[in-house]
């Protein structure tokens, strides 16, 4: 009999393939790679997840949007995790189109599925184009998903901490408050799972002090606002701040990574998260048994990524 793995979180990568040009990302120069068989994922769901246990599932890539798959794909996590949330990254290059999925994909979800959107914003306009490659049409979905009614879902925007753009933290996060956007900051990694490892601007210095003072006009934002969730939100920017501005090791009690975590690529590989490129199993074969510990000791790894950020945070 095939042993029932308890994860609680997935992120999965059905397509590799990129139509935006971001600086700190390299997806869009992978070579054509294989896309996701849903055949092998539910092969796997069916014979090697307690599907009860999982709470969380993200959708990322590449482009999601791309994946000629994508609402069979959420047909299919509806039917096996109905009240899982599911987080959709989309770049919302065409925002008549995007707007049309994400209906289509609240659609195809179940009811009970809270569905996060997740909309890259890396600074005002002109900076989000340098580093996205693309230009930001961010206001014209917000206007067309302002008309429409979303059951269960939530809009958020997310800022990737890099050299090019720390200094406009405080701006993304200020307009997204503005738009009624959630909203999150997470540092830039290199990472296979990015293709980015050979990007040699990743090592030039942030300037702390600046970084710092960003963070705390955040955090100060946040502590005038009466909101149970938002105690989580400034730990997390408390954390972020700590892993970002203090020269000390970082802990990581909450991470996971490779038990209660783990990343499905699009040749139906498993890795412990998307910072470390170790084969923990398949889809067909199941999910070997690694411990957290065993991960941290081999790749001594520390990061700020939300996966195990938003636990710490949650925990105080």
């Amino acid at each position: 009999m095939p042993v029932k793995c308890y994860l609680k979180e997935i992120h999965i990568a059905p397509t590799f393939d990129c139509n935006s040009g971001c600086a700190h990302c390299w997806n869009h120069k992978r070579k054509k790679e294989p896309t996701l068989q849903l055949s092998d994922l539910q092969f796997f769901i069916d014979n090697y997840i307690y599907a009860p246990n999982i709470e969380t599932i993200v959708l990322t890539g590449g482009q999601v949007d791309l994946y000629t798959g994508l609402f069979e794909l959420c047909r299919l996590l509806a039917r096996y995790f109905p009240r899982a949330t599911i987080v959709l990254t989309t770049n919302y290059l065409n925002p008549e189109r995007t707007v049309k999925n994400i209906l289509k994909i609240r659609n195809e979800l179940s009811p009970s599925n809270l569905l996060y959107i997740s909309m890259p914003l890396e600074g005002p306009p002109g900076l989000h184009r340098i580093i996205r490659g693309n230009s930001s049409y961010l206001d014209e979905v917000m206007e067309r998903l302002q008309i429409i009614k979303l059951h269960n879902t939530i809009l958020g925007t997310s800022f990737t901490i890099t050299p090019l753009n720390y200094h406009a933290l405080y701006w993304a996060y200020s307009y997204s408050s503005s738009q009624n956007l959630d909203f999150w900051a997470s540092p830039f990694s290199r990472s296979y799972f990015y293709n980015n490892l050979k990007l040699n601007w990743s090592f030039l210095p942030l300037d702390k002090m600046k970084l710092s003072t960003q963070i705390d006009c955040v955090l100060s934002d946040l502590s005038k606002k009466q909101d149970p969730e938002i105690i989580t939100k400034h730990n997390y920017f408390l954390g972020l701040k700590a892993f970002m501005c203090n020269p000390a090791s970082f802990y990581m009690p909450t991470c996971r990574a490779g038990s209660e975590y783990v990343v499905i690529d699009s040749q139906g590989k498993l890795k412990p998260c998307v910072l470390i490129d170790k084969e923990i199993g398949t889809l067909r074969k199941g999910l070997n048994a690694c411990t957290p510990n065993e991960i941290r000791r081999q790749f001594a790894c520390s990061c700020w990524t939300v996966c195990h950020a938003y636990g710490m945070a949650k925990k105080g």
